[in-house]
């Protein structure tokens, strides 16, 4: 994944459930989904469910989030 790919990133990208993240299209690169292993879904839920409520002090849909709790 690219960091562009990455700082564009949705909640809805990450399906914890089927084990995947939806790579949406860049410039250069096509759509895409990447499965995850056990050993990534572990961080990303325990990221998504409690470090990320946490964190939020604005309505964003966006994964990731700066250390004042926006959107990168």
């Amino acid at each position: 994944m690219t960091s562009e790919e990455i700082l564009n990133l949705e909640l809805m990208d990450v399906d914890l459930d089927n084990g995947t993240v939806y790579i949406k299209a860049s410039k250069n690169l096509n759509r895409r989904t990447l499965e995850l292993t056990p050993k990534q879904m572990i961080p990303i839920k325990s990221y998504i469910d409690e470090i990320r409520p946490e964190m939020l002090m604005c309505q964003t849909n966006k994964l990731l989030l700066n250390k004042l709790g926006k959107p990168i």
